[in-house]
């Protein structure tokens, strides 16, 4: 019945095209690549990229995708990080992991196109 009010709100008030929002957890943490979980520990253990994997980069939430405040209302800092290693004369792929500086962790298969977040 919620999913039913929000999605009625969202499509009412023109926010539907607002791609980040909190999501099922049972259904859309499946959906997230072991890679991420991977490369979000050791982000949280050594604050930098793995050897051979580009991370580390400012991210700067510019669509306004993810939330610019946490809970205790100061500003959010985001910076990206690849999932996958770097291979020479490849595309890096649009699968990313953007961590923020209050902890948490999201998910993008699409290259910033949406987001879902990392659970613990």
């Amino acid at each position: 019945m919620y999913r039913l009010i929000l999605l009625c709100f969202l499509l009412l008030t023109g926010l539907s095209s607002c791609k980040y929002v909190e999501q099922d957890l049972h259904t859309q943490q499946s959906t997230i690549p072991q890679a991420a979980y991977d490369t979000w520990e050791y982000v949280k253990k050594y604050d930098r990229a793995k050897k051979g994997y580009v991370g580390g980069r400012r991210f700067g939430n510019y669509e306004q995708l993810l939330p610019k405040k946490a809970a205790n209302n100061q500003k959010l800092n985001y910076k990206e990080w690849d999932i996958h290693p770097k291979k020479k004369g490849q595309n890096r792929g649009a699968e990313r992991l953007v961590t923020d500086s209050d902890g948490n962790a999201y998910y993008t298969a699409d290259h910033y196109d949406s987001f879902t977040k990392l659970e613990p």
